[in-house]
């Protein structure tokens, strides 16, 4: 492992409002099914925790089950990062012989590898998830990176002659196994850590490792053997050499049989988070999928699978999240801002599993596309923003606002996918189409029925100074409920 890898840097409090943003979601919707998949090289006693199907989850222990998922590197982060992850408190990123940690901090980081390890492993994604990743950069199209796979496991074959190494885990933990083929040694496998302080085991035989203010713990391992349909427990414990490398100290076993090294690690934080993240919408499809968006100051945020774009700048960008029927995997994340600042406040979802999103923004360079309002007009606009349901691609984004200060704060739709919006606006130029009212003496509602090619008054004469919320009747959508 290289020590000058440009990562993405991680903000740890990050990892406690994306839990609220998940608990909102997983309150009303799941009871995850058994893990069902495939167990590659390792046994079928070494997968995910699995959920009972008896009794519902708490919202936490939901979260804590959703995958630790591994983006394929497609140019989101340095070359030398063969896969990457992020969990609740850190990111990961995989190279040919090794593992990084990231944190808080672009200069913290810990890096453990694999001492005589071969160069060039076969490194692969097992078990691909149904979510993709999406990294809208700014309003450069060509510099956005779409459709990124993502897997459950990372295989590296052959990592050692006779030993396969597998990445796994969940939101709260990472595990990786040694897999060691028949007549193969575990003696060649041998941990090396930079960034590290002293390591040190404790009286339960666990390895803890500090980085900076950070903590890791590596619990003592298991090992153990599939023999005749059966477990067999395997007797073991780490062993630090005076080269500060550790090694794996086992008891007898059957050599002609394969060999499970089950390390775990845990991660925890003695900082407190300075960054904020907020959920302010939510919407639910006739599937039963959940769409959150929110904003979030966190230059990276762990999501239960990890489909996040980078954060464009600024003090805060948009997010969208779609969040699966069950609660066990997000179909789709992304940042959804430039270089300025974002505020999202309400996500509509129509039939086909488009999600509509209004909010406001300070960037000239927010991402567009088809946009009736291409420039930013004041120092702050409202926007609106359609993304396809795969969150893939934007079907039109478009600034909406005059030279004041402009908001949209709730959006909906109707069976006919048209869009309302509605919000507040100090703009006596504000943009309107054969208006209700010709001039500012309160808030319109406007509505666009030919995917934001126009948009046009809908309201009677609201005074009210602000309308925070609206509704379309969904029987009939020449009716619209607003609220202040």
């Amino acid at each position: 492992m290289h020590s000058h890898l440009k990562y993405l840097p991680l903000n740890a409090n990050s990892a406690k409002t994306i839990c609220f943003i998940i608990f909102v979601v997983l309150f009303f919707v799941v009871v995850l099914p058994p893990y069902s998949g495939e167990a590659s090289k390792v046994s079928s006693q070494a997968t995910l925790p699995t959920s009972d199907h008896t009794t519902p989850l708490k919202p936490s222990d939901a979260f804590g089950r959703l995958p630790l998922s591994f983006e394929l590197n497609q140019g989101q982060t340095d070359s030398q990062v063969r896969f990457l992850a992020r969990g609740q408190g850190y990111a990961l990123l995989l190279t040919s012989n090794g593992a990084e940690f990231s944190f808080n901090e672009p200069s913290t980081a810990l890096r453990m590898y694999l001492q005589g390890a071969a160069t060039s492993p076969r490194i692969r994604g097992v078990d691909e998830l149904p979510g993709k990743v999406n990294y809208f950069f700014g309003r450069e199209s060509d510099k956005w990176r779409t459709n990124i796979p993502t897997y459950e496991r990372v295989s590296y074959e052959e990592i050692y002659p006779g030993v396969d190494l597998i990445y796994y885990g969940n939101q709260r933990q990472l595990e990786y196994d040694f897999v060691i083929a028949p007549d193969a040694s575990f003696k060649q496998i041998r941990l090396a850590f930079e960034g590290a302080g002293k390591l040190r085991l404790n009286r339960h035989g666990d390895l803890i490792i500090k980085s900076g203010p950070h903590k890791i713990t590596l619990l003592r391992p298991k090992a153990y053997q599939e023999i005749g349909k059966k477990r067999r427990e395997v007797s073991i414990r780490y062993l630090l050499n005076t080269r500060g490398q550790v090694t794996f100290q086992i008891g007898d076993y059957d050599k002609r049989q394969q060999l499970i090294i089950d390390p775990v690690l845990v991660y925890s934080s003695f900082l407190g988070g300075s960054d904020q993240d907020r959920a302010t919408g939510i919407a639910v499809d006739s599937s039963g999928n959940a769409y959150i968006t929110g904003q979030t100051s966190s230059l990276n945020f762990p999501t239960g699978s990890p489909l996040q774009a980078a954060h464009a700048g600024g003090v805060q960008d948009a997010f969208v999240s779609k969040l699966n029927a069950s609660g066990s995997a997000l179909v789709y994340s992304t940042y959804l801002g430039g270089s300025g600042t974002e505020v999202a406040t309400s996500i509509a979802v129509d039939n086909a599993g488009n999600a509509y999103i209004t909010g406001q923004t300070t960037s000239s360079n927010f991402p567009l596309s088809n946009a009736l309002h291409p420039t930013l007009s004041g120092s702050n606009d409202g926007f609106i923003a359609e993304l396809n349901a795969f969150g893939s691609a934007l079907v039109y984004s478009t600034f909406l606002g005059g030279r004041g200060s402009d908001e949209g704060l709730s959006i909906a739709v109707d069976s006919l996918s048209n869009a309302y919006v509605t919000g507040f606006t100090s703009s006596r130029d504000f943009p309107t189409t054969n208006p209700l009212q010709t001039s500012r003496s309160g808030n319109a509602i406007f509505k666009s029925v030919n995917s934001a090619g126009s948009w046009a008054a809908s309201d009677s004469g609201l005074i009210a100074a602000t309308v925070s919320d609206l509704k379309v009747d969904p029987s009939n959508s020449s009716i619209a409920y607003a609220a202040k």
